[in-house]
């Protein structure tokens, strides 16, 4: 999963390593962390150190923020 142009640029999101990005892509979806985990092929231990590394650089603490601040920087919609 690339970052847009504008998420690269403009974001709180523009900080996250491919890996962190792609995480948070996959948590905006709506998965969980074993989910993840298995779709990915590694441990989930490591998908919650990621999920933890993001959300410390993003300044939040939970998936409802996460989508807050997804939805604010046009990575979601209400459809």
């Amino acid at each position: 999963m690339v970052k847009p142009l504008f998420i690269k640029h403009n974001s709180s999101f523009k900080n996250l390593t491919d890996r962190e990005w792609q995480i948070i892509c996959l948590l905006n979806k709506g998965l969980k962390t074993v989910e993840i985990a298995n779709k990915l092929n590694i441990k989930p231990n490591t998908v919650s150190t990621i999920k933890k590394n993001a959300f410390f650089k993003l300044s939040i603490n939970n998936i409802l923020e996460l989508h807050k601040l997804s939805f604010k920087a046009g990575l979601l919609n209400l459809e």
